[in-house]
């Protein structure tokens, strides 16, 4: 503890310091709304269980924790990436102190890097699963160490709680423990730990932690379980257009001159055998290097959202950072130091812009607006305000969709946040938590706004739940440049009830 409170008054301490309170000003004026997904999860903090149909619950838990002491407002929403950010930035610096004897210099690097890459900044003030995600496995990277080297089991059970914590975030933090238990059989002079308790107490805990959400998923039919196993499936994508489209992702989300670079020197390193013999590099090589080539081999055969492997890049960071500033390369050191250099250069600014972008997005012309990386963020309050503009003509209305995105937003963005509902046919299997939850039997007969999107046809299924349907109004949406949301509202009277499940 002293010593972390000596490198809070260090140049570390000072940077953390600036880019916390930069990070909470930009929060509190930042114009964007909630993204569908960020809607979508505070839909479900208003209703906190151990389990929800497409993730574990700790995105969940983290909103409504920060709700329930602030307002339900865009600001507390995403409260919680701005500490997680910042909490992976303090992870990843003390990593490298206890990886390599207190080098501050290399921690520095580390930490800068976290904080200027692209993808880590949008998540910094983005609440979705990764900024969780990325805060566990930082910090699992930092137990899981500390554990290797004192080998005393109290570190060990605190990488279970962080390894539990990880898993209730997202799914992909189930792959830290094989990579743990790879490393410790691939080091001869720690492949002794694999005949004591502390990994087998690591993984106990972190099972015990799952097991809540483990029963919820049994009393729901495994939804999660399915949802997670379809992201494996084959779909047939010719190769090797997703291949390179999984490749330009990753060069996009790192930038290209950090990306090429890293992957070079890592190649390089393990073609010489650098990362393996030396403990440490082989430590932060395990849980970089295997599971992003396991994920561009599933790139092979799926289509692969850019984020999937971001937590493995964590380790390759620090990783970068000594094959850049320590490693000797003999003709080619100066060259790698320089490229290194030039890349966080690059990195920092394009993580300005990232920033910066509304301003940049209001001077495009008109022609480049489909060019616009924050489209989903725009609009989403207009539309919530509208329709509660048309609900105060109708005020024992409820309100449905057929989308999960419109209904969490209009969740948020109406007037009072009022429950909102999805209609998603009588027999379709479940898609979305909303399929989870019943309607309320006091809805029976009410009234009823249905919000469609443009090109969406009211369906009949839904239209005979009504006594009696018909068209409202068209609302529309200005998004700027040019573009803009188009909404058809409909207006049903004495609602009969949902034939496939009313609750009380």
């Amino acid at each position: 503890m002293r010593k972390i409170l000596d490198e809070l008054f260090s140049p570390f301490g000072l940077f953390v310091l600036v880019l916390f309170t930069f990070r909470l000003t930009y929060l509190r004026y930042a114009p964007f709304d909630l993204s569908p997904d960020e809607a979508y999860y505070w839909d479900w903090s208003r209703h906190l269980a151990w389990g929800y149909y497409s993730k574990p619950p700790m995105v969940a838990w983290l909103i409504g924790l920060a709700t329930r002491y602030l307002e339900s407002s865009t600001y507390a929403v995403r409260l919680p990436a701005v500490y997680l950010g910042t909490g992976v930035v303090f992870c990843l610096y003390f990593l490298a102190l206890r990886l390599f004897g207190g080098d501050r210099r290399l921690g520095l690097f580390a930490a800068f890097t976290a904080a200027a890459i692209p993808l880590y900044a949008v998540y910094s003030f983005i609440m979705t699963i990764d900024p969780p995600l990325f805060f566990f496995w930082a910090l699992s990277l930092l137990l899981g160490w500390v554990a290797i080297d004192r080998e005393r089991i109290p570190w060990f059970l605190l990488l279970g709680l962080a390894l539990g914590a990880g898993i209730l975030s997202k799914q992909t933090m189930v792959a830290f423990y094989p990579l743990f238990l790879g490393y410790l059989f691939l080091s001869p002079e720690k492949r002794h730990l694999l005949r004591s308790p502390g990994p087998y107490l690591t993984g106990a805990v972190a099972s015990l932690m799952l097991w809540p959400n483990i029963s919820w998923n049994a009393a729901h039919g495994w939804v999660t379980f399915f949802h997670t196993a379809h992201h494996f499936e084959v779909e047939g994508i010719d190769f090797p257009q997703s291949f390179l489209a999984f490749v330009g992702g990753q060069a996009l989300i790192i930038t290209p001159l950090l990306f090429g670079l890293l992957v070079y020197t890592t190649a390089a390193g393990i073609k010489k055998g650098l990362l393996w013999q030396e403990p440490r590099l082989r430590y932060l090589t395990i849980f970089f290097a295997p599971p992003l080539l396991g994920v561009l081999i599933l790139s092979l055969f799926r289509k692969i959202n850019a984020n999937w492997p971001a937590p493995f890049y964590l380790s390759g960071l620090l990783l970068l950072a000594v094959l850049g500033l320590r490693t000797r390369w003999r003709d080619k050191g100066a060259r790698i130091r320089r490229l290194y250099l030039l890349g966080l250069t690059l990195a920092a600014l394009l993580c300005g812009l990232t920033y910066y972008l509304p301003e940049v997005i209001k001077r495009l012309p008109p022609k480049y607006a489909h060019l616009d990386p924050t489209l989903k963020l725009q609009g989403w309050k207009k539309l919530g305000q509208k329709i509660s503009q048309i609900r105060q003509k109708h005020p024992e209305t409820f309100v449905i969709s057929l989308k999960r995105q419109i209904v969490s937003e209009l969740a948020f963005y109406m007037e009072g946040q009022p429950e909102v509902y999805r209609w998603a046919g009588e027999r379709r299997p479940v898609r979305t938590q909303y399929e989870l939850w019943p309607w309320p039997r006091n809805l029976i007969g009410k009234e009823a706004l249905i919000v469609l999107r443009e090109q969406d046809t009211l369906p009949q299924e839904l239209a005979s739940l009504f006594e009696e349907v018909r068209f409202l109004k068209e609302v529309q949406i200005d998004l700027g440049l040019g573009r803009k949301r188009i909404f058809k509202v409909y207006w049903g009277g004495g609602f009969r009830g949902h034939p496939r499940y009313t609750g009380p």
